[in-house]
């Protein structure tokens, strides 16, 4: 079955919207180049060779949900979940089902995997870390570790990180047959470590309730923290990546992913919460090239290392036929104007949003006419900062600008 989306080229457009299948929740995604690339959820897998533009679904022998997925090059990739792990030779023509059955399944629900090449590999879940040196067909137990295990990581044959429920880092030199704990320095949370990231031996994580970002520069032997990712009281940090040492994103919940250009001491929210849905993995290509998946069957996905958005498949004919101008002025203390055109006459709102995606103002909410529109917005009780200001028709975000309040 192959379910595909439209795209359009709008003015200013960052993000565009890949709708996979509405039934079920991305857990994961992967890519190897700028164009093929798989992502799995529920226990349903698909494929893309075109940037996500038309996605495949593949058959599969898994019953229970798939958690990640990892190709480790066009041809081999592999898959595990609850009860599963899955292998494919052919891109995903054919998965095999190294181990597949249905939950519950003591001690075999794996939420990770890691492959160094095509025959080396760990696979992390409930309690167990296992090991295989000849493509997963067999596996060997390595040291019991209580808890849920959420991530691992090898940088060689030898040397890998796991991270582990209740904010704990574990670390291996002997390909993990023994594994010791390494303390995060500075912190009393209890939250999860959830997914890694690593350039190399700098590597990153962020705790899963209350987004505190963790930064290694020696593989994982000490860490350090570094920043707080802004998402708000309630918000969940599930996924970080970096491309580079510098540039590296991170999603959560209700559609917020944050960017960060300086190693993670920084973070800046981009305007996607419009599309409403829980980012469970980010995976970034390079600083520019990045696809977040999440729940509601979406894929977000920029060429452009993020901006403004477009929702490709629901918002097409909005976008093109109604108008958010740029405030002016730009900066502003503390009067600025907005400016918006409709084409039809429809139910409108503007909303003023902050950097950490908490609504601050509503500057236009009712039935407007045909025509050009303009409002005044009085940012007297605010501080100063960047602000997002968004246009919805019928309740469907169909642009976001950014405007600067300087006092």
């Amino acid at each position: 079955m192959i379910i595909s989306h439209c795209s359009i080229i709008i003015a200013e457009a960052q993000w565009s919207l890949q709708q996979v299948n509405s039934n079920v929740q991305l857990r994961d995604v992967k890519f190897i180049n700028n164009f093929t690339g798989w992502a799995c959820g529920e226990n349903i897998i698909f494929k893309t060779t075109n940037s996500g533009k038309n996605w495949t679904e593949q058959i599969n022998p898994a019953q229970s949900i798939l958690f990640r997925i990892q190709p480790v090059n066009d041809s081999v990739v592999y898959a595990a979940g609850y009860c599963t792990i899955l292998k494919t030779i052919n891109g995903g023509t054919n998965w095999i089902g190294l181990r597949s059955g249905s939950s519950p399944c003591s001690g075999q629900n794996f939420r990770a995997l890691w492959f160094n090449d095509e025959n080396t590999g760990w696979v992390c879940g409930s309690q167990v870390t296992m090991r295989t040196t000849n493509g997963g067909y067999t596996f060997i137990d390595s040291m019991g570790i209580a808890g849920s295990l959420f991530d691992v990581h090898f940088k060689d044959n030898n040397t890998g990180i796991m991270s582990t429920f209740s904010n704990r880092i574990f670390r291996t030199t002997n390909s993990g047959v023994d594994w010791y704990l390494v303390p995060l320095s500075s912190s009393s949370s209890t939250s999860e470590c959830y997914r890694f990231s690593f350039v190399g031996d700098t590597g990153w994580i962020a705790t899963l309730g209350d987004n505190i970002v963790y930064k290694t520069t020696n593989y994982g032997m000490s860490w350090d923290s570094i920043s707080v990712i802004p998402n708000g009281n309630n918000e969940h940090t599930y996924s970080i990546d970096f491309a580079s040492s510098l540039t590296g994103y991170s999603g959560s919940g209700i559609g917020k992913i944050f960017k960060s250009t300086n190693g993670g001491l920084i973070w800046s929210l981009e305007p996607t919460e419009g599309f409403g849905f829980a980012v469970y993995n980010i995976f970034a290509l390079t600083d520019s090239i990045v696809w977040a998946a999440g729940n509601l069957g979406k894929i977000l996905y920029t060429t452009t290392g993020g901006g403004l958005i477009v929702n490709a498949n629901e918002l097409k004919i909005l976008a093109l036929n109604y108008a958010l101008h740029q405030n002016y002025p730009n900066p502003f203390n503390p009067v600025t104007t907005i400016r918006f055109e409709l084409q039809n006459t429809e139910y409108v709102s503007v909303q003023v949003y902050d950097v950490l995606g908490n609504k601050v103002a509503t500057a236009v909410k009712g039935k407007k006419n045909i025509g050009i529109h303009e409002v005044e917005f009085d940012g007297s009780n605010l501080p100063s900062g960047i602000y997002f200001y968004s246009l919805s028709i019928n309740g469907n975000t169909v642009h976001t600008k950014r405007m600067v309040l300087v006092k």
